[in-house]
């Protein structure tokens, strides 16, 4: 009988609410002093939530992980009023939006400028798809 626990840890998107996550994981990684990413063998997450794991996951050079759950809290504070800006919608789009259900559906509802690039300093991606 095998006894190995495979532990996953996924976090849920919802924007700018990516701050309760990553506060119950600072928490965590405060009670048992041990980083997140070596408590769990796979982390991913939607959305903001994928935005959280990939920051816990990142390595750094000195092959631990460049971010903690507080590092990823910081990001969130001080950038994520620029991150998840309502974007604004122009009148065709908002007209257009009514008759089409696909466009609700892939829309973008944040304005991305400068999330990218955000995203590649933080985390270092030579391409990044939004």
């Amino acid at each position: 009988m095998n006894t190995t626990k495979f532990k996953i840890l996924s976090i849920d998107g919802g924007g700018i609410k990516g701050i309760v996550p990553c506060i119950i994981l600072r928490e965590i990684e405060k009670q048992t002093r041990t980083p997140i990413s070596e408590l769990f063998n796979l982390i991913a997450g939607t959305s903001t939530g994928g935005i959280i794991a990939l920051g816990l996951t990142k390595p750094d050079t000195k092959k631990g992980h460049a971010f903690t759950a507080d590092d990823m809290l910081k990001l969130y504070v001080d950038h994520g009023k620029d991150i998840f800006a309502k974007r604004q919608q122009d009148f065709l789009s908002r007209v257009g939006s009514i008759f089409s259900l696909t466009e609700d559906l892939v829309a973008n509802n944040y304005n991305i400028t400068g999330f990218e690039e955000l995203l590649k300093d933080k985390f270092g991606l030579a391409h990044i798809y939004l």
